[in-house]
């Protein structure tokens, strides 16, 4: 199964994205592309939580580059998908995109990276 499919099939609507407190919307679209959008904590206004998204492309992008390097690092995030060669790079879809790594048990979390998994 693509990766996309499998994250929308193990975070569905209200399922919170491992070590984070974000929170899933749904299925939804970004950029004319299928997202998961999903809701983090909003410090000025708790009780309406801002609204963000990524992308299959930048879920699967992220997922080659997991595989390829062994590694998903901020460093990377920030010159591949943050800087415009995927538009709306938010820096909490980061966080988002390896806590649906490791919630498909792909890869662990450290400081600053997420680390493929010897499992995989």
């Amino acid at each position: 199964m693509e990766i996309f499919s499998q994250a929308v099939s193990a975070f569905p609507p209200g399922a919170t994205l491992p070590e984070t407190a974000y929170v899933v919307k749904g299925e939804g679209k970004r950029h004319h592309e299928k997202a998961i959008v999903y809701y983090i904590p909003n410090s000025k206004q708790p009780t309406k939580p801002d609204e963000k998204g990524f992308t299959s492309s930048e879920l699967c992008h992220a997922y080659s580059q997991l595989l390829s390097a062994k590694e998903f690092t901020r460093a990377w995030f920030n010159t591949e998908i943050e800087s415009g060669k995927f538009s709306g790079g938010a820096p909490c879809n980061f966080l988002a995109i390896g806590a649906v790594f490791v919630g498909l048990g792909l890869a662990t979390k450290q400081r600053g990276l997420f680390r493929l998994s010897a499992s995989t």
